[in-house]
């Protein structure tokens, strides 16, 4: 089976989040992830207007603007490692579905 290519998309809110990672080589890889991503997400008023959207369903602004810019770019799927998140965002019934790193091994 040909596997197709993954292009990476990142945000400044990511470079923050990977600064706040304690364990240097969890972060190390991390940002060598993000030092892949082929296009960094800006925050713009539709952002803003979205993540205030989105924040009314109890989720954080910073996974908020994860959430909206995924679907600004219209993604064909959403990675994450917070669980909570998962969980909150299913309930959203984005165009698009959000796994976590294991769940995505095991379908693609």
């Amino acid at each position: 089976m040909e596997r197709e290519e993954i292009e990476i998309v990142s945000s400044f809110i990511h470079r923050i989040e990977a600064d706040e990672i304690k364990d240097s080589i969890r972060r190390e890889a991390v940002e060598s992830i993000l030092n892949e991503s082929s296009e960094e997400i800006s925050f713009s008023p539709k952002i803003e207007s979205m993540v205030r959207i989105i924040s009314q369903s109890g989720i954080s602004p910073k996974d908020s603007f994860h959430i909206a810019s995924a679907i600004l770019l219209e993604v064909d799927f959403f990675i994450t490692c917070d669980i909570p998140l998962i969980k909150k965002a299913k309930k959203l019934q984005l165009a698009f579905p959000i796994f976590s790193p294991v769940e995505f091994k095991g379908v693609y």
